[in-house]
């Protein structure tokens, strides 16, 4: 790093990265740099006179939610470029504010206990699924405010009994870990085909990023394919990269079409 960075160092490395900044040795303090840590692991910046930044060999760090730290770079300014050419872990290359290249990596599933496709099982919901669904809608809109049960209970039997509505739930290892609704809609052009719009796409936020999301969504497109759909669209409210990332690994493609929605005006 060059003389007089240890505030952007600092700024980066523990404002984005999250890293502790740890104090030098007194006998070192002299020659400037910055130090940091996360668990065993340390990560000293030292200073040059005539710096050069490292834009290849590079340190990677190994985290839990790797989307997360890309949009918190992102957010810091800092570009992220992801590099898919390592099979069954997802990574993106980020420089810090000197311009030295890092790397930030997960597994596409947990190592330590790997969550094969013969651990995901993804069917329609019934009746009996009603409780796990919500559960799942907590970490969907937490916002909301809860419904009378009654309604709740109505709306559900709707939702099973109406025609072209299915509610499918992925779940590992007995454990449900992600929902989404499809709805198919008859429809008179396109040779009558019809068309299918994908909702309420949630997965249990303990366990994302081992992808439990993009199965069940690459599952329901299926499922619109199986039916002769000729189109599926689906809405997200999130600007975030990653997240559109993220649909765009399940297949969807962004910049076809433009959104719009509308809300009743308030009383």
């Amino acid at each position: 790093m060059p003389a007089g960075g240890e505030p952007l160092a600092e700024a980066f490395y523990s404002g984005v990265l999250g890293l502790t900044r740890v104090e030098k040795p007194e006998s070192m303090k002299a020659s400037g740099g910055a130090w940091f840590r996360a668990g065993a692991i340390e990560l000293h910046l030292g200073v040059e006179s005539d710096f050069h930044p490292a834009r290849k060999a590079h340190p990677a760090f190994r985290v839990l939610d790797v989307d997360a730290f890309a949009a918190r770079c992102e957010q810091s300014g800092q570009p992220v470029v992801w590099d898919d050419r390592y099979p069954g872990v997802r990574r993106f290359y980020v420089s810090d504010p000197f311009g030295n290249r890092l790397e930030l990596l997960q597994p596409s599933v947990d190592l330590k206990e790997p969550a094969t496709s013969e651990d995901v099982d993804i069917r329609a919901a019934g009746v009996q699924d009603l409780d796990t669904v919500l559960t799942l809608y907590r970490d969907l809109n937490p916002s909301d405010l809860p419904a009378p049960e009654e309604r709740i209970r109505a709306a559900w039997t709707d939702m099973l009994s109406a025609p072209g509505v299915s509610i499918f739930i992925a779940s590992s290892r007995g454990r449900a870990v992600a929902s989404c609704t499809l709805a198919v809609i008859p429809n008179l052009t396109r040779g009558a085909r019809p068309y299918a719009i994908i909702e309420n796409v949630v997965t249990d936020r303990e366990v994302r990023s081992q992808g439990f999301g993009t199965a069940i969504l690459r599952f329901t497109v299926r499922k619109a394919w199986e039916v002769d759909c000729y189109k599926v669209m689906l809405l997200t409210g999130s600007a975030r990269k990653a997240t559109l990332r993220f649909y765009e690994n399940a297949g969807f493609r962004r910049g076809i079409k433009t959104g719009f929605v509308a809300y009743p005006p308030s009383a």
